[in-house]
């Protein structure tokens, strides 16, 4: 096989994991804030609370969860909430 053969493999592999990564991050929506406010409210915790504690607006949180913000910042935040509410399924 040729070096440009072989390139062109690697990049196609990459592309190819770089989906599936994207695909196993959850998908923001009504769902999603519906399971994250479960797993707070099992832990003792409203979405309100969890947010004065971790010092971030409520409305921002929830436009993160529902996907109205979807930015790295957005990313990272869900991910965050997503771990302190003990829901998996995010590999950020």
């Amino acid at each position: 096989m040729s070096a440009t053969g072989l390139r062109h493999t690697s990049v196609a592999k990459r592309r190819a994991e770089k989906q599936i990564r994207y695909r196993s991050e959850p998908v923001p929506g009504p769902e999603l804030y519906g399971a994250v406010r479960a797993g707070l409210l099992m832990n003792g915790h409203t979405l309100a609370s969890l947010c004065r504690e971790i010092q971030v607006d409520r409305s921002y949180a929830y436009g993160c969860l529902i996907g109205k913000t979807n930015g790295n910042g957005a990313k990272r935040l869900r991910a965050r909430l997503l771990d302190l509410a003990g829901v998996g399924g995010c590999d950020q």
